[in-house]
């Protein structure tokens, strides 16, 4: 395995939204978003 590759397989990311809305339809769409992306949550 590269460097490279090794950065690629552990690479956090951070997210910060601001929205107004109910809680639970907030956490349903997030949650469709994180599903589209294949990424761990």
């Amino acid at each position: 395995m590269t460097i490279a590759a090794t950065l690629t397989a552990h690479a956090v990311f951070y997210l910060h939204f601001w929205a107004h809305a109910d809680a639970q339809a907030l956490a349903r769409t997030l949650r469709t978003a994180i599903d589209a992306t294949r990424t761990a949550a």
